[in-house]
Formats: C-alpha cells, structure tokens, sequence
C-alpha cells in the first residue's frame, strides 16, 4: 500500500516540530524517529517525502523563508533601493538571529552534500535571488539589477553561514551587505 500524500495541515506540523526540535536541541539532540513521534505520521509516510533529517531541515528553512519572502515584496515597496534591500535581508537574518541553534542546524543541513537536497537549495537561492531582484529594482528588474543583486543574494548568504558556523558575530552579515550595496553603487 503507497504512503497517502501529505496536507498542507501535516506538512506545517512537520515543519513546526523540526524547527522546535532543531531550536531545542541542535542538529545532533534529535532524530527522524522524534519526529514521526510528535507528529503521528508513519515513517513511510514521512520517510517517503523526507528520506533525511537535512532533508526535513532544508525544507522547514524553505518553507519558513519563504513566507517572510513573499511578505516583503509588498512591505519594501517605494523606499530607495538599499532601503529595501536592507530591510529584506535585515528582516531575513534577524528570523535567523532569533533561532540560532536551528540556523546552524540547517548550516549542517546546507553542506551535507546529499545529491537529494540539491534542487531544495537552487528553489531557496532562486527564490532569494528574485526577492532580493525586485527590492533592488522596485519592480521588476533589468538585467543589470538581476546580476547585481544575485552578487548581493551571494554575500548575504556567505555571511549568514559564516555566521551560523561561529566564525564572525552576527553584526557581520548586514555590514557585508551594505558594503557589496556600496561597490555596486559606485560601479
């Protein structure tokens, strides 16, 4: 017998008890079995959609990402554009801040490697890459906006890993974007 798909409802569950348990206790204090216990879903089920725990981590950082994205597009609109790239990104790395032990968790999660993550982490990227395009632009972005503000995506995500790894304090990602902002304006 196929495992069911999942709801939207179950989906949200999973996503909800990974974060908590990536929060509580790290990559290493948890396991799937944890999950599939606090959750009620099989582990066919879950296994059948997420075969790994960076699978589950990954997919809770899109999800969860990816409502503060869609909520910023709107949110940014007639600043100047580092206003709006700053606000995206600032609002972006304090949801971070505010979850550190799940950040780095998913850091791990993010260089696993796993061939089965890969297109997770190019939706992520592009997602971003789009969101950071249009606070850039204001609108739809030209090609110039688009490739400079794929430059600014890639520092951003650069410095929130380094940060989320302990190699530089938390302050270090919004001034690394303000100075990728500031080389491009000159350009």
């Amino acid at each position: 017998m196929p495992a069911r798909p999942l709801s939207q409802e179950q989906r949200d569950k999973i996503r909800d008890t990974v974060l908590v348990l990536a929060e509580q206790h790290g990559f290493d204090g948890w396991r799937i079995s944890d999950v599939i216990e606090r959750t009620g879903i099989s582990s066919r089920t879950l296994y059948k959609y997420y075969p790994s725990k960076e699978y589950l981590l990954l997919d809770a950082m899109i999800q969860t990402a990816g409502q503060i994205l869609d909520n910023l597009v709107d949110a940014v609109a007639g600043k100047t554009p580092r206003v709006r790239v700053l606000r995206t990104l600032t609002t972006l790395t304090h949801a971070l801040i505010r979850s550190p032990n799940s950040s780095r968790a998913m850091v791990r999660a993010l260089t696993c490697g796993q061939e089965a993550v890969s297109p997770m982490l190019r939706t992520f990227n592009d997602s971003l890459h789009l969101v950071v395009a249009r606070a850039l632009a204001g609108g739809d972005p030209d090609t110039e906006q688009w490739d400079a503000a794929q430059v600014v995506q890639q520092v951003w995500f650069a410095s929130a890993i380094s940060w989320a790894a302990d190699i530089v304090p938390a302050e270090y990602i919004e001034e690394s974007v303000v100075r990728a902002l500031a080389l491009i304006e000159a350009h």
